[in-house]
């Protein structure tokens, strides 16, 4: 009778235990599928790329920010994504203004991403203000659709000529650089 009692108990445990597991599971799809999520994320990136001497006095800067998104608030299905976003700056060597366009690439592993672009426009120090609006994604974000409001700050490290002179005239300087990339609002729904 003991031995029975026991096997009940431990069978009850389990299916307590399996309930609960799946109670979770259905939340999190619920919850994640469908349900519109609003986060606050950045990134303390690097960006390298080169300027092209593309007018009298006017510059154009053509390279890719690569960095981790980190979640400070919110839903965590973005937090630790390694992010690539091209972009290109248009610059006046007289002027502290420019404005920039690009887009991103969020990734979470090697089948799970969203595609973004964006838009910016401001000058130095203040940095770039805009707005990034996702476009897709794969894995299990397909579908994804939302937008937030951005600011990109760069602190300019490092700046040199490269080691051969260009087949064309014109000025081209390599520039390396860190970037801080807010995305304070960033709303987004998966389907």
């Amino acid at each position: 009778m003991r031995l029975g009692a026991a096997v009940t108990a431990g069978s009850v445990l389990k299916g307590v235990v399996t309930a609960l597991g799946l109670a979770v599971l259905a939340g999190e799809t619920s919850t994640a599928l469908g349900a519109e999520e609003t986060v606050r994320a950045l990134s303390a990136s690097r960006v390298q790329g080169f300027f092209f001497e593309i007018a009298e006095r006017r510059a154009l800067f053509l390279g890719a920010i690569q960095g981790v998104l980190y979640v400070e608030t919110g839903a965590s299905a973005l937090d630790g994504a390694v992010l690539v976003c091209p972009a290109s700056f248009a610059l006046d060597r007289f002027q502290p203004a420019f404005t920039a366009e690009g887009h991103c690439t969020f990734a979470k592993g090697e089948a799970d991403k969203v595609y973004a672009r964006w838009t910016c426009a401001g000058g130095q120090p203040a940095g770039c203000v805009g707005r990034l609006t996702l476009e897709g994604g794969a894995g299990r974000f397909a579908g994804i659709s939302g937008e937030s409001d951005l600011m990109f700050r760069m602190s300019v490290a490092e700046f040199k000529a490269p080691a051969s002179p260009p087949a064309v005239s014109g000025t081209v300087i390599h520039e390396t650089a860190s970037v801080l990339l807010v995305l304070p609002a960033l709303r987004y729904r998966l389907p």
